[in-house]
């Protein structure tokens, strides 16, 4: 008997008792080498459901990777838009044509790539960057509402200003358009990253923005308006900022265009608000009453000379500077025509022919002019009886005398400022002493000057009223003519 490895027990026991084991019914028979029709006609449907089901799972496998094939092909189609300019990307290099507003293809990720630039505007606003730190809700307020938020200290870490030629500071507000052109739509993509896109805008701008506050006034860059003493045409600040930012985004190469630019508020520093507009008020002020004066003078001179006021002058300037000069013979030349044109007859200057002088200049040469005949006929007139008293004199000088005195007596005694002496005669001489009695010397003097002055009141009135209806009167000489 042989015994059991590993066991103890005697060989005898190694063997199953066949009283001790029990037995259950076989329920399963197995043949060995059983190739009956029971077994392969039971084995036959289930290798075929199994077939079909392995051939279905492969069908689906091969249409899913044909259509993640096909989607991945069809990756590279995509849609331009209208305002988008497209460019293709294959294997990392760019095409240097640009794709038109529809549908482009490129080979798929990450072989290729339609890069897409959106070429609309883009608006900026530039609130802070040359404002007076303010906070959200006074932001956007009118500069007029904001005087009381002035400060004579400004920190340049966070107040925005702007220094002007002449170093004066100035706030202002600024939004700028631009877009990404689409015919350097190469140049954006190779040299700007979209997240600084902005960033490289606003420098730009401030920097074109300093460029054009530095070449003119503090006045001119409120105003917008040249100062008198300026030389040459007036840089426009909106139009200069623009051009020199565009040239530094140019020279970048952005492929960035600014479109408009625009300076939506100005204002001197909110604390000299109210002091620059006292300024303003007093030269408004003034450029009123130069404007009244010019006014009053155009309207005197045409009054005296009427259109020949302002050719008179001109030779009057002229005769004057030829004098400072010592020019004798240009200032008696300039004299001539000066009396010639004063006299009513036709003076050429510059090729042009002097008009007729009128108004109160015409007038007072009238006035002159029968003034003159008249001392000079009253002159003749004395010298006529001059001649025939002294020929009287000559020949019986008593008579002569005798009349003089009687004509002189009668003189004295019609006029109202005879003297009045009562004396009575009491057989002695008398000596008499006479002054004029002070008062009544000063009541004739102020008469004398009434008189006076109401005459010339008079003749002024008068001469006003020819001036305003125009009726002009012709020097005397014309009149003869």
């Amino acid at each position: 008997m042989s015994q059991i490895p590993g066991s103890n027990l005697p060989p005898e026991s190694a063997g199953a008792n066949p009283a001790m084991v029990r037995r259950r019914p076989a329920s399963v028979q197995l043949r060995a080498g059983g190739t009956g029709p029971d077994v392969q006609s039971l084995m036959d449907p289930a290798n075929q459901s199994l077939a079909d089901a392995l051939k279905i799972t492969y069908r689906i496998i091969q249409l899913a990777m044909l259509g993640l094939v096909v989607a991945y092909a069809a990756s590279g189609f995509q849609s331009v838009k209208l305002t988008e300019t497209g460019v293709r990307i294959n294997l990392g290099r760019a095409e240097s044509e640009t794709l038109p507003a529809g549908f482009a293809m490129s080979l798929p990720t990450p072989m290729g790539e339609v890069v897409k630039i959106d070429t609309s505007a883009v608006s900026l606003d530039m609130e802070r960057s040359f404002f007076q730190a303010l906070s959200e809700e006074n932001l956007r307020k009118p500069p007029s509402e904001l005087e009381n938020f002035g400060k004579m200290r400004l920190d340049p870490l966070a107040d925005g200003q702007n220094l002007t030629g002449d170093l004066g500071i100035a706030h202002s507000r600024w939004r700028v358009q631009y877009q990404r052109a689409s015919n350097k739509v190469l140049e954006y993509i190779r040299n700007v990253n979209p997240e600084d896109e902005e960033k490289i805008v606003n420098r730009a701008v401030m920097r074109g923005v300093v460029f054009a506050s530095s070449a003119v006034s503090i006045d001119e860059f409120l105003k917008a308006q040249p100062d008198p003493d300026r030389k040459g045409p007036l840089p426009l600040v909106e139009l200069a900022a623009k051009e020199h930012a565009q040239q530094l985004l140019d020279e970048m190469k952005t492929g960035i265009v600014i479109t408009n630019l625009d300076m939506e508020a100005r204002t001197p520093p909110l604390a000299l608000r109210r002091d620059f507009a006292q300024v303003d008020a007093s030269k408004q002020d003034a450029r009123r009453e130069a404007e009244a004066a010019e006014q009053e003078r155009s309207t005197r001179l045409s009054t005296t000379a009427g259109d020949a006021a302002p050719m008179l002058l001109s030779l009057i300037s002229t005769y004057d500077a030829q004098l400072a000069k010592e020019d004798t013979s240009g200032a008696d030349a300039t004299l001539k025509l000066i009396n010639d044109m004063l006299d009513g007859r036709p003076v050429t200057v510059d090729g042009q022919v002097s008009p007729r002088i009128k108004g109160l200049a015409a007038t007072t040469i009238s006035d002159a002019e029968q003034y003159r005949s008249a001392i000079v006929s009253k002159a003749a007139t004395d010298a006529q009886l001059y001649g025939a008293k002294l020929a009287i004199y000559r020949g019986n000088p008593r008579l002569l005398v005798s009349g003089e005195w009687q004509t002189a007596f009668s003189s004295m005694m019609a006029g109202n400022n005879r003297p009045a002496i009562w004396w009575a005669p009491v057989g002695q001489p008398i000596d008499l002493w006479l002054n004029t009695d002070p008062e009544l010397a000063k009541q004739r003097e102020m008469a004398a000057l009434q008189d006076r002055t109401r005459k010339i009141n008079e003749r002024e009135a008068k001469d006003m009223s020819k001036a305003r209806n125009n009726e002009f009167l012709t020097p005397t000489r014309e009149m003869k003519e």
